[in-house]
C-alpha cells in the first residue's frame, strides 16, 4: 500500500479565471482619460462573463416588438432599470463590440429570459446587440429582487423590461464597467421650451427620482449631478457655470437651439474652433437656412457608446437646429469631437445631426459634451406609438446618461471593492505541531485576507466579517496592515471568530486605491476540509457585501495595481479544488483516517540478537489517549492490531533487569508496520541495530526525523 502524505500539495499548473475589471480609478488624469472617457470609438476589452450573469437586452428583438412581441418599438425603461441598479450599488457592464457596423452583434451566448414579457424566451443562443448591459453573476442574486420590484411597478406586462440569464460563460467586449449613479439636471424651462422634451423622455424611461428640473444658477463646479441637459435654451447667460460643471467631471447634452447658445455663440467652445453653420426649419428663426426634411444618414463611428441603437435614426429631423456643419470643415472639430450621425442626403454631406467630444477635466473623468439636432422626438406622436426611428433618437439621449462621469465630493459613484484570500501551512516552524513536517491536527495555519478599493470613492464604515468553521481555533492577535492614502484600519481586539466576527475596529476607511490586509492564525483540530469565506461591508457597497475570492501561487494578474496571487516567500496551499468562475471560499484539506485499520508488529532482542520474552510493550495513541499493552512471547515478538490510521502513536518498551537505551519509537501510522525492533544490551551495539529499525518505521509512516 503506497504511503499517503497528509497534505495535498499539487504541482500541476491550472488555468483559473482572470479577474479583469475595467478600472475607473487611476493615479493620474492622463491614465484615467485613456480608460474612462472614451465616448468616441475607443476600444472595448474582452472579459469573461460567467454563467449565471444577467443581460438587459438592448436590441429590438429582445427589448422591442420587432419579432412579434407586444409593447413599444423599443422599451426605453431598460435604461431606467440600469440606473435603478446603479443607485443600488450594483455595477453594470456596458458591452459594445469594436464593430464596423452599428447593428452588428456585440456578443452571442446561450441564455434564458427570466424577467419581462413572455417573448423571445429561450433557452437559446441569442445574439445581443445595441449595447447590451450586463450584471455579472456575483451580483445577480442582489439584482434579481430589484429587477422584480422594478417590473412590478409597471402596469401590465408588455412594458416590463426583459432580462436574460446566461447559461454558459462568454467572452464579451466591455467598454465600461459603469459605477457612476446617474443624476440629471434638466432645464431650464425658459422661453416655454426648455426641458419639457427631456422631462417627458426621462419619465417614460422610468428615471423618476434620478432627474430634476433646475435653473441655470443651480449648475456649477460643485453641483452634484452627473449630467446636465439643455433641450432648447434660448440664451446662455450661465455658460461659464455650465462649462465649470463639465470641467469638474460632469457631462453635458445640448439639443436643438441650445447648440446656438452653448456652442455657436461662445468662446471657448466645446466642440469647434470656429463654430457651426446651423440649419433648421423653425418659423421662429426665418433667417436660418432650412434643413432637410428627409435625411439619409450614416454612422461614422458605429462603436461609439452615444450611437448604440439598432436600426435607422429619425428620418424627419425638425426644429430650430436640425443639422450643423463645422465652419472650415471637420478639421476644425476640437476636443476629439467626432460625428455620431451624419446627413448624407444630396447636397448635405458635410452636415451632422449628432456629435460628441470631451474636454479635459479636473477629476479625470466625465467632460463629455453631446450635441444632437431636432427639437422633440415625441412631436406628432405619443410614447406608445413612437416609431423605431424616433425611439433611436431618444436612445442617443439616454445613452449619454450612461456614459461615465466623475463628480468630486458628490458620492455619486459605486465603490469597486474586491477581496482575495490565501491560506498557508508552514512546516518545520513553531506553528507545525508534532509530528513535525506532516500536516495534521494541532498545526496552526495562517489565512491572509486582502480587500482593495479600485473605485472613485472611499468606503467609510468598512468592516470585514469572518466567522470561523467549527474545528478552527483562533490564535490571536489579528495583524492588520494598510496601504494607500486615506486608508485607516486597526484590529478589533475582541474578535474570536465564534460570535464576535468583526475583524476591524469601528470607523475603518478603505481609501481610493487603498488596500487593507488582515492575517488571522487558526489551529486545526480535525481531519477534514476547512473552508473560509469572509465578507466585507461598507458605505456604498452592495447590501449583501463583497466576498473574497480564493487565490494561490498560480493566480495571475493585478487588481487596483496590487498583485492578487500568493506572493513570493509565501507557502500558499493550492486552491484548484475550490476554483470556479464564481467567488470561491479558500480551502485547505487534512487527509484523515479513511483507510482500513493497520497493525504494528516487531521484536525485542538483546545486543547479540537473541529474543527477549516477557518484555512489556505499549502503544499510545496521542490523539485519543488510548493505550494498548502486550508482553513478548518466547520469540520476542509483539503485535498490535486494529489501529486507526492517520493517527500519531508512541510505542514504548520496558522489562525487569533489562536496559533499553532507545525505549520508544513514534510515528504517524499510515500503513501496516512490520519489523519494529527494540534492542537491549551494549549501548554501541544497540545504536547500530536501532538505526535499522528507525529507517523501517520512517519508510512505513511517512515520518521525517530531523
Amino acid at each position: 500500500m503506497p504511503v499517503r502524505h497528509a497534505h495535498k500539495w499539487s504541482k500541476k499548473m491550472r488555468s483559473i479565471k482572470v479577474l479583469i475589471f475595467q478600472s475607473i480609478r487611476v493615479a493620474v488624469i492622463a491614465a484615467i482619460a485613456t480608460i474612462i472617457a472614451v465616448a468616441q470609438p475607443g476600444t472595448s476589452i474582452d472579459e469573461t462573463i460567467p454563467s449565471g450573469s444577467l443581460v438587459i437586452a438592448m436590441d429590438n428583438a429582445k427589448q422591442g416588438n420587432s419579432t412579434g412581441c407586444n409593447g413599444p418599438a423599443f422599451n426605453l425603461k431598460a435604461y431606467g432599470l440600469a440606473v435603478r441598479l446603479l443607485h443600488n450599488n450594483i455595477p453594470v457592464k456596458w458591452a459594445i463590440a469594436n464593430k464596423a457596423s452599428k447593428d452588428a452583434n456585440d456578443f452571442t451566448v446561450n441564455a434564458t429570459r427570466i424577467s419581462g414579457q413572455s417573448c423571445q424566451t429561450g433557452p437559446s443562443d441569442f445574439g445581443f446587440s445595441g449595447g447590451p448591459l450586463v450584471v455579472v453573476q456575483e451580483y445577480a442574486v442582489l439584482a434579481l429582487p430589484i429587477i422584480t420590484a422594478f417590473n412590478n411597478e409597471i402596469d401590465g406586462t408588455s412594458n416590463d423590461v426583459r432580462v436574460y440569464q446566461t447559461n454558459a460563460a462568454v467572452n464579451a467586449p466591455i467598454r465600461y464597467t459603469l459605477t457612476h449613479k446617474p443624476l440629471i439636471a434638466v432645464g431650464p424651462v425658459d422661453g416655454g421650451w426648455g426641458g419639457d422634451p427631456h422631462t417627458t423622455l426621462f419619465t417614460e424611461a422610468k428615471l423618476t427620482g434620478y432627474f430634476a428640473p433646475v435653473e441655470d444658477i443651480d449648475i456649477g463646479t460643485g453641483s452634484c449631478y452627473t449630467m446636465a441637459t439643455q433641450a432648447h435654451a434660448t440664451s446662455a447667460p450661465f455658460y461659464n457655470s455650465f462649462r465649470g460643471f463639465v470641467e469638474n467631471g460632469g457631462n453635458f447634452l445640448i439639443q436643438c437651439e441650445s447648440i446656438t447658445h452653448y456652442e455657436q455663440n461662445q468662446n471657448p467652445r466645446f466642440q469647434t474652433a470656429n463654430g457651426f453653420n446651423l440649419f433648421g426649419n423653425s418659423s421662429q428663426f426665418p433667417g436660418r437656412t432650412i434643413g432637410t426634411s428627409s435625411t439619409q444618414v450614416t454612422y461614422p463611428n458605429p462603436a461609439m457608446p452615444f450611437s448604440q441603437f439598432v436600426g435607422a435614426f429619425a428620418s424627419n429631423v425638425d426644429g430650430a437646429v436640425s443639422e450643423f456643419s463645422v465652419i472650415g470643415g471637420d478639421a476644425n472639430f476640437i476636443n476629439n469631437t467626432l460625428s455620431a450621425v451624419r446627413n448624407t442626403s444630396t447636397g448635405w454631406t458635410t452636415a451632422h445631426i449628432a456629435a460628441v467630444g470631451r474636454i479635459p477635466t479636473s477629476t479625470g473623468g466625465g467632460g463629455h459634451v453631446f450635441t444632437i439636432g431636432g427639437h422633440d422626438y415625441y412631436r406628432d406622436t405619443t410614447p406608445t406609438n413612437a416609431s423605431l426611428e424616433r425611439r433611436n433618437a431618444q436612445r442617443m439621449i439616454l445613452n449619454a446618461v450612461l456614459v461615465p462621469s466623475e463628480r468630486s465630493g458628490c458620492s455619486l459613484s459605486i465603490p469597486i471593492v474586491k477581496g482575495f484570500k490565501q491560506v498557508e501551512y508552514l512546516p518545520n516552524t513553531p506553528d507545525d505541531a508534532v509530528p513535525v513536517g506532516v500536516f495534521n491536527p494541532g498545526d496552526t495555519i495562517t489565512w491572509t485576507i486582502r480587500y482593495i478599493n479600485d473605485g472613485l470613492v472611499p468606503v467609510t464604515n468598512f468592516q470585514i466579517v469572518d466567522p470561523l468553521q467549527s474545528g478552527l481555533i483562533y490564535q490571536g492577535p489579528l495583524v492588520v496592515t494598510t496601504n494607500g492614502s486615506g486608508t485607516i484600519a486597526t484590529a478589533n481586539a475582541s474578535y474570536n471568530g465564534t460570535g464576535n466576527n468583526n475583524m476591524l475596529a469601528p470607523n475603518a476607511v478603505l481609501g481610493i486605491g487603498g488596500m487593507i490586509t488582515v492575517k488571522v492564525r487558526t489551529t486545526v483540530t480535525q481531519w477534514t476540509t476547512y473552508l473560509n469565506h469572509p465578507t466585507a461591508y461598507g458605505t456604498g457597497m452592495p447590501e449583501g457585501g463583497e466576498r473574497t475570492d480564493t487565490v494561490d501561487a498560480t493566480t495571475p494578474g493585478t487588481f487596483g495595481g496590487y498583485p492578487i496571487g500568493c506572493q513570493p516567500g509565501s507557502n500558499c496551499y493550492p486552491q484548484e479544488d475550490w476554483q470556479t468562475p464564481s467567488l470561491d471560499p479558500t480551502g485547505i484539506l487534512l487527509v484523515g483516517p479513511t483507510s482500513a485499520p493497520a497493525s504494528v508488529e516487531g521484536r525485542v532482542i538483546d545486543a547479540g540478537g537473541r529474543a527477549l520474552s516477557r518484555i512489556n510493550v505499549e502503544i499510545y495513541n496521542v490523539q485519543t489517549g488510548e493505550i494498548k499493552a502486550v508482553t513478548t512471547g518466547s520469540f520476542g515478538t509483539f503485535k498490535f492490531d486494529y489501529l486507526t490510521t492517520a493517527q500519531f502513536y508512541v510505542v514504548s518498551v520496558s522489562g525487569k533487569r533489562v536496559h533499553f537505551p532507545i525505549d520508544t519509537h513514534s510515528f504517524t501510522l499510515l500503513d501496516n508496520i512490520v519489523g519494529l525492533t527494540f534492542v537491549a544490551g551494549d549501548p554501541q551495539q544497540v545504536k547500530n541495530l536501532s538505526e535499522g529499525t528507525k529507517a523501517k518505521v520512517q519508510a512505513r509512516s511517512g515520518l521525517k526525523k530531523n
